[in-house]
């Protein structure tokens, strides 16, 4: 887990898999240069764009993470994320999530700053959760986005699909009766491929823009 951008290489990737590591898990939040500089990852699209480079080719399985909605996005920076999603992570060793809009916590920079912009009351009780995302992007144009990105490379998720699915929980089950290693996203890829889930998840997308708590 953690694989940050920022420190990868071929003979990181090759100990890895050395070492007998099935998957692993990497969270750039997002492949845009002004996104990365506005969340302070401390790596740029280019260290992205390598690590799925190495990743493609050392051939363990990988989960990427990415978060739409933070401070400064979007519908340009939000493009660009999901275009190199589409690009760079369409092989079948990967699985990309997104997540939209970010969570937001007491004393944080970003709750003031949610307060400043008049999305968030002073006094409202973040016990109850709340989101930021900027006013720049729209959450249902993004979730479109993200359903074509859907369309287009199947093991693309938003984060709202996980652990909701029947077929998802039955081929766990049986993985774990036949003793296979978990983790067992790591055949979601394959399995997001087998007809006719893509299909199926053409037919019924389930992404609907979220209640405006943070707008």
């Amino acid at each position: 887990m953690g694989v940050n951008p920022l420190g990868v290489s071929a003979s990181l990737f090759g100990l890895m898999r050395q070492a007998g590591f099935n998957s692993m898990m990497i969270t750039p939040e997002t492949a845009s240069d002004v996104m990365l500089r506005s969340l302070r990852k401390g790596f740029t699209r280019e260290h992205v764009r390598r690590t799925a480079e190495l990743a493609r080719e050392c051939g363990i399985a990988s989960a990427w993470f990415f978060m739409l909605g933070g401070p400064g996005e979007t519908r340009e920076t939000v493009e660009e994320t999901v275009s190199f999603v589409e690009r760079h992570l369409s092989w079948g060793g990967c699985v990309s999530i997104f997540t939209t809009g970010i969570r937001l916590l007491p004393g944080t920079e970003l709750a003031r700053r949610a307060v400043a912009e008049g999305h968030l009351a002073p006094e409202q009780d973040l016990a109850e959760p709340a989101f930021y995302l900027s006013p720049e992007a729209d959450e249902e144009w993004i979730l479109a986005r993200i359903n074509r990105a859907i369309g287009r490379c199947p093991a693309v998720v938003h984060a709202a699909e996980e652990g909701g699915s029947a077929y998802e929980r039955v081929v766990d089950r049986a993985l774990g009766l036949l003793g296979v290693a978990p983790p067992y996203w790591r055949f979601l890829p394959l399995l997001l491929r087998v007809p006719p889930v893509p299909l199926l998840r053409r037919r019924h997308r389930p992404l609907e823009a979220r209640r405006p708590t943070a707008r």
